[in-house]
This record gives C-alpha cells, sequence and structure tokens, in this order.
C-alpha cells in the first residue's frame, strides 16, 4: 500500500499543481480582458480624437476661404476707393477750371455792364 499511497500522493500533487496552473491561467486570461477593454477604450478615444482633428481641419478650411473672401473684397474696396480718389481729384480740377472761368465772365461782364452804363450816361 505504500507504492498506492505514493502514487495517490503524486496525483494530489499533480492535481494542485494543475489547479494553481489553472487559476494562473483563469488570471492570465482575466488580465488579457482587460488589457482587451483598455485598448478597445484607447481605440474608441484615438477615433474621437481622429474626428475632432476633422472637424478642427474642416473648419480651418471654412476659415480659410472666408479670409480669402475677405481679402478679396478688401482688395476690390481698395481699388473702387483709388477710382473714387482719382475721379475726386479730376472733379476737383474741373471745379477750379469752372470757378475760375466763373470768375472771369464775371469780371467781363462787370466790365460790358461798366461800359453800358458809361455810353448811356454819356448818350
Amino acid at each position: 500500500m505504500d507504492k498506492l499511497d505514493l502514487i495517490l500522493q503524486k496525483l494530489d500533487q499533480m492535481d494542485e499543481r494543475q489547479q494553481k496552473f489553472e487559476e494562473r491561467q483563469d488570471r492570465f486570461e482575466e488580465r488579457q480582458n482587460q488589457f482587451e477593454q483598455r485598448l478597445d477604450t484607447m481605440n474608441a478615444g484615438q477615433q474621437e480624437l481622429f474626428q475632432l482633428t476633422k472637424a478642427i481641419m474642416h473648419r480651418q478650411e471654412l476659415a480659410d476661404a472666408k479670409l480669402e473672401a475677405l481679402t478679396l473684397d478688401v482688395h476690390k474696396i481698395h481699388g473702387m476707393m483709388t477710382a473714387f480718389q482719382a475721379s475726386q481729384e479730376r472733379q476737383d480740377k474741373i471745379l477750379e477750371i469752372l470757378s475760375l472761368r466763373s470768375l472771369e465772365q464775371e469780371g467781363a461782364i462787370r466790365d460790358l455792364r461798366r461800359g453800358l452804363y458809361a455810353k448811356t450816361e454819356l448818350a
């Protein structure tokens, strides 16, 4: 019976080792599941960051387009202001010439009137 006890003892030891091995394997599987959950969480976070980055890039493109449109508007307004200034300068010159002509004509009319009055007084 001694051999049988020894065999039973060995079998018990093997059972214990098998049970410890299975416990370690269960812990390993649990840690692996936790790791997979963290990996899934990281993937979801990365996907969210990707979407945010995509939205930011889209908004930046819109802002760039608006800035481009505003730049074109400013250039257009600048061109219009330059044209208005040139037109205003031409009108100022014309007004100055017309003012001088008007003064000359008023002087000529005054001279004519003086001449007429002088002739009517002499006659």
